[in-house]
């Protein structure tokens, strides 16, 4: 498929599959999906590429992110077909086609002429929470003169659709750029998201957990990942038990050695 950009791999009980930005077709990258199948010496290799989209695509199609459910596959993508960047999703049923792009993040309508056609957003995640519940993150500038804030949004049926955009961070988060979103769930466990941002003076990891339909609780500092240094790029999983599990990057100081920490949070 040649110089292939930005995979991301996810996996339940239907399979696993690894989803891409594409080379250039007709000047632009677009999303390709793929299972991931065992060859014959039992090694993993990827299936037929499969477009997300049949068109070719009118403006850049990056990042995208994966979840796999019950009821099919979900991919979600940064997208610039409306002039700035927007979440697009698409859904394909088990065996069947993906389904029209549909986008994720809401138009906040445009930030100003400075600032082009609507504000930006950025790299997505997703996670299948439980049964037909999907969670989506991501980095969001409506509110731009505080830089990216983190928004989610939320699917019950599988994928298929997603609800109304949900700002996750509180209003003492809200005065600094927040970057690198993670997302988990369970059935025994609130959604709960993670980030990075530098309200204290550092690049610490924070922590947010949904309390309501619509409401999220005041962020905590993520235990061990905070203080001098920087602390970044969280990953989040909950269990079966409902237990929080979280990695993330730690640097003393910047362009220095860069360490890998895990934190386990039981579920009380």
């Amino acid at each position: 498929m040649g110089d292939g950009r930005h995979a991301t791999v996810a996996a339940g009980a239907e399979g696993a599959f690894v989803a891409w930005a594409a080379p250039r077709e007709s000047g632009n990258r677009r999303i390709v999906v793929a299972p991931v199948v065992r060859d014959d010496d039992q090694g993993l290799v990827t299936g037929a590429a499969e477009r997300v989209e049949t068109d070719p695509p009118q403006a850049p199609q990056l990042y995208p992110a994966l979840a796999v459910t019950a009821e099919g596959l979900v991919v979600a993508w940064e997208d610039r077909r409306e002039g700035h960047t927007r979440i697009f999703h698409a859904f394909a049923p088990d065996g069947a086609a993906f389904t029209p792009a549909r986008a994720v993040s809401e138009d906040a309508g445009k930030s100003g002429a400075r600032y082009g056609k609507g504000s930006g957003v950025t790299r997505v995640v997703l996670s299948r929470l439980d049964g037909s519940n999907v969670g989506a993150a991501w980095m969001d500038k409506r509110h731009y003169k505080s830089g990216y804030d983190i928004y989610a949004a939320f699917s019950t049926d599988g994928g298929r659709h997603f609800g109304p955009n949900q700002p996750v961070f509180d209003m003492v988060g809200q005065a600094d750029p927040d970057w690198h979103p993670a997302i988990a769930g369970g059935a025994k466990a609130p959604v709960a998201v993670a980030w990075d941002d530098a309200r204290d003076g550092n690049d610490d990891v924070w922590l947010s957990w949904r309390t309501g339909p619509k409401a999220w609780s005041n962020d905590l500092a993520l235990p061990g990942a905070g203080g001098p240094g920087h602390q970044s790029h969280p990953a989040l999983a909950v269990d079966a038990r409902g237990d929080l599990h979280a990695a993330y990057l730690a640097q003393d100081e910047e362009n220095g050695p860069t360490r890998l920490y895990y934190v386990h949070g039981e579920r009380r």
